[in-house]
């Protein structure tokens, strides 16, 4: 209690700035005091109950590394008496530093950034770039615009970091057999039949990631990217453009030709089907009259669009064929 009957007060307002723990003792003094005034009998809670029990080696207390010091028999005028650390003890010393500081970091930092990206990935696929603002992004994140400006200097910077991880991860999705396309031409081994091949297993791996629940606001976001271009982009992005990249040359060595008009074509027209399996889950529940949130429903939906996709691209792929044997060119 203070100087004056009846007020109490505590903590920084009657010592200044001082340590938390301070503060919190400081707080419950006060309210034992309150207690104390109303009741006009001692209060029996005693401030301090002791150490919390721990067990025996719940802490391992370690030496610090010393550095190494010449004997005194060993000493001279052209000598360091600290002949300081090993390069072991430097390295092991430093990577316990930069480890902690990483993890320190991690924790805080990665999730906020993930967490804004998500929901500007989500956002900005649903209502565009001009339709979406960075308020409503950070209100949504439950973070601020000071915690976003840390990442992102303007909304144009965080449309392309989402855009970019956008593409990462769709191209990841494929890398496999991508990888494997490269390879096999590396080697020389990609005829006809491997390039069939690739087609069946690069069209199955683009119509499972359209289907893929958690890919939906990467594609949508993709597709809007390709039909109302945002202006932020002066060239196609570049993993959407290794997709098309990849299915023209299938499709020219499958045929036997080069640097075609109609692969290029074939490819765009095969690539823009597939993404609208992602676009219109819920039309396409409709037109099959089915729920497509169940796992039966999708995967049979998985198989119809990979059955008519690889059917659609053969018949154009032999009329092609045809048309390159008989002389009959684009």
């Amino acid at each position: 209690m203070t100087s004056k009957e009846g007020v109490f007060a505590g903590g920084d307002v009657t010592t200044g700035p001082s340590t938390v723990v301070s503060v919190i003792a400081a707080g419950r003094q006060a309210a034992r005091s309150i207690a104390e005034y109303l009741t006009g009998k001692p209060a029996e809670e005693s401030l301090y109950k002791g150490f919390v029990k721990r067990s025996k080696g719940g802490l391992d207390h370690t030496e610090a590394v010393r550095p190494n010091v010449l004997l005194k028999e060993e000493r001279s005028a052209d000598k360091e008496d600290d002949q300081g650390l090993d390069f072991e003890a430097v390295r092991t010393e430093a990577l316990m530093i930069v480890l902690i500081w990483r993890l320190d970091m991690r924790v805080q930092d990665s999730s906020t950034y993930d967490r804004l990206l998500a929901v500007a990935a989500r956002l900005f696929a649903l209502q565009g770039f001009d339709g979406t603002t960075t308020r409503q992004i950070v209100k949504e994140a439950g973070s601020s615009l000071s915690s976003l400006q840390i990442y992102f200097k303007s909304k144009e910077s965080l449309y392309r970091a989402v855009m970019e991880k956008t593409q990462d991860s769709f191209y990841a999705l494929n890398e496999p057999v991508l990888n494997e396309i490269d390879e096999l031409e590396k080697q020389g081994f990609l005829d006809e039949d491997s390039a069939w091949d690739l087609i069946v297993e690069f069209t199955g791996q683009i119509v499972e990631g359209a289907f893929m629940s958690e890919y939906t606001n990467e594609i949508l976001l993709i597709n809007r990217e390709l039909l109302q271009p945002s202006g932020q982009f002066d060239t196609l992005p570049d993993a959407i453009h290794r997709l098309y990249h990849y299915y023209e040359k299938l499709f020219e060595v499958y045929v036997g030709e080069k640097n075609t008009f109609w692969a290029k074509m074939l490819s765009f027209s095969v690539i823009t089907s597939l993404f609208d399996y992602a676009n219109y889950p819920h039309v396409l529940g409709q037109v099959l009259g089915c729920d497509m949130k169940l796992p039966e429903n999708k995967q049979r939906a998985k198989a119809y669009a990979k059955q008519y996709s690889l059917s659609s691209i053969r018949a154009n792929l032999n009329i092609y064929k045809r048309q390159s044997v008989s002389g009959d060119k684009e």
